[in-house]
C-alpha cells in the first residue's frame, strides 16, 4: 500500500508473499490514514515473514486482530525514526515475535493485548495499558475470531478518535473499547417502570 491509507474492515487470510509482508505492506515515506479494524489472519512471505510490515509511515494501526502461524512476525516496524507509527488496541497472537521493531524507529504503544507469541516484545516495550492475556476467541479454529464473553480483551482498550464501528458495523460503546476488531456486544434489558401515585 502507498499513500495516505485508509484500510478498514477486511479480512486478509492465509496470503503468500514473495517479499515482504504476507498480510500488509505500508511502503515508505507516506504519511496519514489509518489501519483499523481488520482480521490479519495466517499470512505469510519468503523474505521479511511478517503480518503487517511497516516502513518510514506516520500511520495509525488500531483495532486489528492479528493472527499468525507460529512462524512470522505478527507486526514488523522497519522505519529510519522519521515516521511515527502508533499501535493502539490490537490483539497480536501467535508468531515468532509479536511486536518487532528495528533500531531507530519510532513508534507509540497503547492497549494492545500482545500474547501467545515465542517473544512478545523485540526490540520494543509494552505500551501503557498493554496486557498479555489469552484474547479467548470464539472458535478459532474455524476462523471465528470474535471475543467469547468472558475475554479478558473486552473493555481493556482505549478511545480511538473517530473510530465508531467495529469490523461487524456494530456500534463501540462503553467508556472503554475492546481490543481487537471485536467490539462485544451486550444483550439490551429492560426494567418495568412502576407508577405510584401520593396523596399526602
Amino acid at each position: 500500500m502507498y499513500g495516505n491509507v485508509d484500510l478498514e474492515g477486511v479480512v486478509i487470510l492465509e496470503n503468500h508473499a514473495l517479499h515482504s509482508g504476507g498480510g500488509v505492506v505500508l511502503a515508505a515515506g507516506y504519511d496519514g490514514g489509518r489501519i483499523a479494524n481488520n482480521y490479519v489472519v495466517r499470512n505469510s512471505a519468503d523474505v521479511v515473514d511478517t503480518s503487517l510490515h511497516t516502513a518510514d509511515n506516520s500511520v495509525e494501526i488500531a483495532n486489528n486482530t492479528i493472527v499468525g502461524d507460529s512462524s512470522s512476525t505478527g507486526i514488523y516496524i522497519d522505519d529510519n525514526a522519521s515516521g511515527m507509527l502508533k499501535l493502539t488496541n490490537n490483539v497480536v497472537v501467535n508468531h515468532t515475535a509479536g511486536i518487532e521493531k528495528v533500531a531507530g524507529a519510532s513508534v507509540t504503544l497503547a492497549n494492545n493485548d500482545v500474547w501467545g507469541n515465542t517473544t512478545n516484545y523485540l526490540n520494543v516495550s509494552p505500551g501503557s495499558g498493554d496486557i498479555s492475556v489469552d484474547p479467548d476467541f470464539v472458535d478459532p479454529g474455524n476462523d471465528d475470531h470474535h471475543l467469547d464473553a468472558d475475554s479478558q480483551c473486552i473493555d481493556s482498550g482505549t478511545t480511538v478518535d473517530e473510530l465508531y464501528f467495529d469490523y461487524d458495523g456494530d456500534r463501540r460503546t462503553g467508556a472503554l473499547l475492546d481490543i481487537g476488531a471485536d467490539e462485544i456486544q451486550t444483550d439490551a434489558f429492560f426494567i418495568p417502570l412502576t407508577v405510584r401515585r401520593y396523596t399526602p
